[in-house]
Formats: C-alpha cells, structure tokens, sequence
C-alpha cells in the first residue's frame, strides 16, 4: 500500500512539475514569434530595393495623396500584402502577447502591373 502511494505521490509532483513548465513557459504564438529577427532583416532588405511612397513621389513629381503610375500615368495603385510580422511582444508568464505587428505591402499599378512602390506599416493587434 505503501508503494502504490509512494508511486501516486512522484507521478502526483512529476505532472506539478509539468504543469508548472507549461504555465512559466507559454507555447501560444511561439512559432510566430521565433525567428522574428531573421524575418525582419529579411523583410527590411525587401522593402529598401524599391522607394516608400514619399521617396516615389518626389521622384516623379507627384502628389503623395494620388500617386500615380510612371509608365502609363495610372491613378489606381494596387496594394499587395506581402507579409505581418510581429513586432512588439509581451511575454507574460500564462501567455505571450503580440501587441504590434508590422505589415508589409507592394503597390503596383493595376494597369501595367509595374511596381511603383513599398511601404511598412504598424498595426496593433
């Protein structure tokens, strides 16, 4: 009688132990957190290849408010997300928060699908 306690009591502190380990290290939103230096650098390098829009429009003369294609001076940029990624994360000791993401897009032109510009945008979660 006295093994089978002894055998409840460790199996009793072995899933304690577990319990204490999942609740001091949270599983949720780590995959999308994990690498996020990596994905940043790489998404940075993406988006310093072609100007933002204030670079864009200086270039061409343009107005920020309507920017218009180069090419064949089409009033209609197409926006295509590309990716979100976390940016400000809060760990906690039951759950990890992402508080902000940071998005980021490409606009071409809808009638001669060249790329006009790429932006970055924060939102929060």
């Amino acid at each position: 009688m006295q093994a089978v306690s002894g055998t409840l009591t460790v199996l009793l502190l072995l899933l304690l132990i577990v319990a204490l380990f999942i609740a001091a290290f949270p599983l949720k939103n780590h995959l999308e957190i994990k690498g996020y230096n990596e994905k940043k650098k790489f998404w940075d390098e993406w988006l310093n290849e072609l100007p933002n829009l204030t670079e864009y429009c200086a270039q061409h003369s343009l107005d920020p408010a309507q920017p218009a294609c180069d090419y064949c001076h089409s009033l209609k940029p197409k926006p295509r997300h590309e990716a979100k990624i976390p940016s400000n994360v809060q760990y906690g000791w039951y759950e990890n928060k992402i508080l902000e993401f940071t998005e980021y897009s490409s606009y071409s032109c809808w009638r001669c699908s060249s790329q006009l510009f790429r932006e970055q945008i924060k939102t929060r979660s």
